[in-house]
């Protein structure tokens, strides 16, 4: 049986609104003022780099980490990152060690995660966030492997992952 992972669409959409933003700002931002005799307030350039700062996490953190395309055959799972786009891992089932769980609280809501750990490191992390059949993917993962039990989310366990 292969299960494949799939995106919620506001996921995709909110990409290709960050596409369109983005270069909507770079061209008024750019072209606007920087060829004209204008000078730019500092709000401009506070708004810049907290824009610069939000994106650079959007695709190091959340495309590369969390919004993966999975896929689960009889005796493997792999990962795709940036929506699939990206760098493919394919873990056999004898390499993985199992799976945890975490929750994470946000104002809009909880969201829980799964991380199939091999060696001890999280190699794969999905979330309910991001996938629509999340709870199809846990069931899958709970009968092919081991449960290790819930941990806790935090935030520098996330900042030490990008790094795996």
């Amino acid at each position: 049986m292969l299960l494949k992972a799939e995106f919620k669409p506001w996921a995709v959409v909110s990409i290709i609104l960050l596409v369109l933003v983005n270069g909507y700002l770079i061209n008024t931002i750019f072209i606007e003022y920087f060829h004209s005799a204008i000078t730019i307030p500092f709000y401009i350039y506070s708004f810049i780099v907290a824009f610069t700062l939000t994106c650079l996490w959007l695709v190091f953190v959340e495309l590369r980490t969390k919004i993966l395309r999975i896929q689960i055959s009889d005796k493997s799972i792999s990962s795709t990152n940036y929506f699939g786009l990206g760098n493919s891992k394919t873990f056999t089932f004898d390499q993985i060690d199992g799976f945890k769980t975490s929750l994470l609280q946000s104002y809009s809501g909880s969201y829980e995660y799964f991380y199939i750990l091999v060696g001890g490191n999280r190699v794969i992390k999905v979330s309910e966030f991001y996938h629509l059949n999340y709870i199809e993917l846990k069931r899958q993962v709970s009968s092919c492997f081991k449960y290790l039990g819930k941990e806790d989310y935090k935030y520098s366990q996330e900042f030490k992952d990008l790094f795996v």
